[in-house]
């Protein structure tokens, strides 16, 4: 009974989770999904440009970010599709020097928790181009609609969400929309292809 109840528990949070995701596809249906090699939906869009607070507490706009950047939106206590994502995403970024390697702008969905002091105590040793950002409710929300990334209202420990992972270029624009994050393999196969 018990093991029954785990598994379903896992199925729904899945099931939450790809539909959660099913709002990033549909907006982007002019993509021309893993065409050309790519292992993501491929883009030409602006990516949404917007100002949250980083850990020192500091304005940081994702404009102001230079070079290749991964924006992924999450929480500090995930325990689901975050740890795995910043583990490949910092693996992608082992294989660079610091100044060439791609950044990673990890966009808090829980405000509620994730103060600058608490993402900076979490993130402490993931270096220089890991950038984690926070805000206020309202502003995280209107900032994951622009990207198409449903925020369940919730102030629990545990909130569902999407592992959407969008490839912004140095000119701003979107290059790849993942709505799963791939491993780093993929990742580096995808960035060499676009370089």
């Amino acid at each position: 009974m018990r093991r029954s109840l785990l598994s379903y528990l896992t199925f729904a949070a899945l099931a939450t989770i790809a539909i959660a995701s099913v709002p990033a596809l549909l907006a982007f249906k002019e993509h021309l999904p893993f065409s050309q090699g790519f292992h993501g939906l491929t883009s030409d869009r602006l990516a949404p440009d917007f100002e949250l607070t980083d850990t020192s507490g500091k304005p940081a706009r994702l404009s102001d970010i230079k070079g290749y950047r991964y924006v992924f939106f999450g929480f500090s206590r995930c325990t689901t599709v975050c740890p795995s994502t910043w583990a490949e995403l910092r693996r992608l970024q082992a294989g660079f020097d610091e100044a060439s390697a791609p950044k990673i702008v990890f966009v808090s969905i829980d405000s509620h928790y994730d103060s600058p002091a608490e993402l900076s105590k979490r993130f402490a040793g993931f270096g220089p181009n890991f950038i984690a950002l926070t805000g206020s409710a309202d502003r995280i929300r209107s900032i994951a609609a622009d990207y198409r990334i449903l925020i369940p209202q919730s102030t629990a420990e545990t909130i569902h969400h999407s592992g959407t992972l969008y490839l912004v270029r140095p000119d701003g624009r979107i290059a790849l929309i993942y709505l799963t994050s791939p491993d780093s393999e993929t990742l580096l196969a995808d960035l060499k292809q676009l370089k």
